[in-house]
């Protein structure tokens, strides 16, 4: 339990450092789908947008909120997208 309770931590702070709000935080078969990007943050910039889905974390398929968190004490967190018109997804 512990340990759930600090990759979900390390998660949720993920999520606030790039600037995005998940539409649930249960992912799906897919990944964890985008709600909406924060005003002036890394997601904006890349342009994240409503719907797009977040599918791999440094090259490992997003199963869960927990598969977010990056190891302790990273720098970077890679990230797969998928967007949500279709077009080719990106790192």
């Amino acid at each position: 339990v512990a340990l759930r309770y600090a990759l979900e931590r390390r998660a949720q702070q993920a999520l606030r450092q790039i600037g995005v709000v998940l539409e649930d935080e249960a992912a799906s078969d897919e990944g964890l789908r985008v709600a909406w990007s924060t005003e002036g943050g890394a997601a904006q910039r890349a342009q994240l947008k409503q719907g797009d889905l977040l599918s791999h974390r440094d090259g490992l398929r997003l199963r869960a909120l927990t598969d977010l968190a990056p190891a302790e004490g990273a720098q970077q967190l890679n990230l797969r997208v998928q967007p949500s018109d279709g077009s080719p997804a990106h790192a």
